[in-house]
């Protein structure tokens, strides 16, 4: 039996993928890591580190805590990566790049 908040990720991680594609992106998707990213996309000049959620909640606490997470990764990529939490909600993607 699938775990549906599982399948709910990995589909939403999908779509993120192909939409990074489409941009002209090649993207790697860190399949069941619990790593700090779901998705590395590069082309020729930038690196994106991408944290996928897909909840149908996701709380102003819920996101800054999550910010703040990923922040702390910021000193150790490289000056052309850019780290990215991508909330999913009914309308799209909220993208967010984390400083």
């Amino acid at each position: 039996m699938v775990n549906t908040s599982y399948k709910k990720g990995y589909t939403q991680e999908l779509n993120a993928k192909k939409e990074l594609e489409e941009q002209g992106y090649t993207v790697i998707r860190s399949s069941g890591s619990h790593g700090a990213f779901d998705l590395v996309a590069f082309d020729f000049n930038h690196f994106r580190l991408i944290q996928v959620k897909a909840k149908k909640v996701f709380s102003r606490k819920e996101r800054e805590i999550e910010i703040k997470k990923l922040g702390e990764y910021s000193k150790k990529v490289p000056h052309n990566a850019r780290i990215e939490l991508w909330i999913k909600l009914k309308t799209g993607f909220t993208k967010v790049v984390v400083e």
